[in-house]
């Protein structure tokens, strides 16, 4: 499975995402919809995630819109389109 979405009563989405990470020998990895504040904060926690490791974004409707499209396009791609410092330069990572 690449993406999937988890829906029921409060607290039932973590526990089951705990679980199938349990049962799948898969890392699993909460985090807020609040809790990513700006594009930094969301790239940190896309960047530092392990080969096959789930993450769980509690309350994703929070997200500010720009990082849902930053997070489209690590969920469609694979890759991030990351701007360090001021100008021109850029720089792009890639992961799977």
């Amino acid at each position: 499975m690449d993406h999937v979405l988890l829906y029921g009563p409060p607290g039932w989405e973590d526990d089951a995402g705990q679980h199938y990470c349990q049962r799948a020998g898969r890392a699993f990895s909460a985090d807020g919809g609040a809790a990513a504040a700006d594009q930094g904060d969301l790239t940190a926690i896309i960047t530092n995630m392990q080969d096959k490791q789930v993450l769980f974004i509690d309350e994703i409707h929070r997200l500010q819109p720009v990082l849902e499209e930053l997070l489209y396009s690590a969920l469609e791609d694979y890759k991030l389109d990351i701007i360090i410092g001021q100008g021109l330069r850029r720089a792009r990572t890639r992961w799977r």
